[in-house]
C-alpha cells in the first residue's frame, strides 16, 4: 500500500526512518521505505544500518543525479500504491504522522503536509537567517488547497506521477516544486494541504542560505524567460509577481542599480546576528531585476 521515499544528501537519518517504521508497522498496511544517498560528499555510516531494518533498503548512487531525479528514481523503484516522499533533513513530530496521511486514502490523490521549524531560535547565529526565514515567511499549513507545495513532505498517487514526473531538465537548485504544481494543476490535479507537519532540521549556515537563494532566483529568472512560468501561473510566487509589477512602471533598472550599490550592505544584515526578512525580500528583487538587465 504504501512506500515511503528519502532521497539522502549528506544527512544522517537512521532516526527517521526507524521512527517511520515504527508508525508503519502500527498502522498494519504493506510498506516499504527506500532511502537513496544522492551521492553524498560525506556518507554517515549509521545510514548503511537502515538496510538491516525490516521493508527497508538503503541505496548509493556512484554520480549525483539532482533533486528532481533522483525523487523519479525512487518513485520508479516503489513497489506499492501509495508514495509518501520526505527530506532527509526531516524529524518526525507526530506519533501518528502516518495515520494522519492515511486517513485522507483513497478519496484525495495528492495531500501535502508541510513544514515547522524549532520554536527556539538556533544558539549559533550563523544559522538564524535559515530559521527565521522558515518560521516567519515559510507557509503555514492549514487544510484546504491554492497554498505553496514543498516536496519535502507529500504524499501521491504513484500512477500520478508516472503521467507527471518532477522535470528532470532542471538541474540547478529551486523552483522544481513550484513547476510540479503547475504541472498537476494543468492536468486536473490539485494538492490539498493539511496540518501534518515535519520538523525541518537541515538548517543552512546564512552563506549558504543566501547562495541558494541566488541560485534559486536564477532558476526562476529562466523558466520565465522560457515560459515554463509565466504571470499566469505564478500566483503563489510573489518574487516573481512583484517583478512583473515593477517592471510593468519601469522601475526594474532602478532596482538592479540599488543591487549593484547596496549588495554588501545587503549581506552585512542578512549575515548579521539580526537578519531583516524585509531586507532579504528586497535582495531578492533587486538581484532578480539585476540578472534581466545584465542580459538585455
Amino acid at each position: 500500500m504504501l512506500s515511503i521515499l528519502i532521497p539522502i544528501y549528506n544527512q544522517p537519518c537512521l532516526a527517521l526512518v526507524t521512527e517511520l517504521s515504527k508508525q508503519s508497522s502500527k498502522e498494519n498496511i504493506p510498506f516499504e521505505i527506500i532511502c537513496i544517498d544522492d551521492h553524498s560528499p560525506s556518507i554517515f555510516e549509521e545510514n548503511k544500518t537502515i538496510a538491516d531494518i525490516p521493508n527497508c533498503v538503503y541505496i548509493e548512487l556512484e554520480e549525483n543525479i539532482g533533486r528532481s531525479r533522483i525523487r523519479n528514481l525512487l518513485a520508479k523503484k516503489a513497489q506499492y500504491e501509495y508514495l509518501i516522499f520526505l527530506d532527509c533533513d526531516s524529524k518526525i513530530v507526530h506519533p501518528d504522522y502516518i495515520k494522519n496521511y492515511l486517513k485522507y486514502l483513497p478519496q484525495i490523490q495528492v495531500i501535502s503536509g508541510g513544514r515547522i521549524y524549532e520554536d527556539i531560535p538556533p544558539k549559533n547565529s550563523s544559522y538564524l537567517l535559515h530559521w527565521k526565514y522558515g518560521t516567519y515567511r515559510e507557509p503555514k499549513s492549514i487544510d484546504g488547497q491554492n497554498q505553496v507545495f514543498m516536496s519535502n513532505n507529500f504524499i501521491i498517487k504513484k500512477s500520478i506521477l508516472k503521467q507527471i514526473p518532477f522535470r528532470a531538465s532542471i538541474t540547478k537548485y529551486g523552483h522544481e516544486d513550484s513547476l510540479f504544481q503547475i504541472d498537476l494543476k494543468q492536468r486536473g490535479y490539485n494538492i490539498f494541504f493539511i496540518d501534518n507537519p515535519i520538523m525541518h532540521i537541515g538548517l543552512d549556515t546564512s552563506i549558504d542560505f543566501i547562495s541558494k537563494v541566488k541560485l534559486s532566483t536564477e532558476t526562476l529568472w529562466e523558466l520565465y524567460k522560457t515560459g515554463e512560468i509565466n504571470k499566469g501561473n505564478s500566483n503563489n510566487l510573489k518574487l516573481l509577481s512583484s517583478y512583473i509589477k515593477i517592471k510593468k512602471f519601469g522601475l526594474n533598472k532602478l532596482f538592479s542599480f540599488k543591487y549593484i550599490l547596496c549588495k554588501k550592505l545587503f549581506e552585512t544584515n542578512l549575515l548579521s546576528k539580526h537578519p531583516s526578512l524585509f531586507i532579504l525580500n528586497i535582495y531578492k528583487l533587486c538581484y532578480l531585476s539585476y540578472i534581466d538587465l545584465i542580459e538585455e
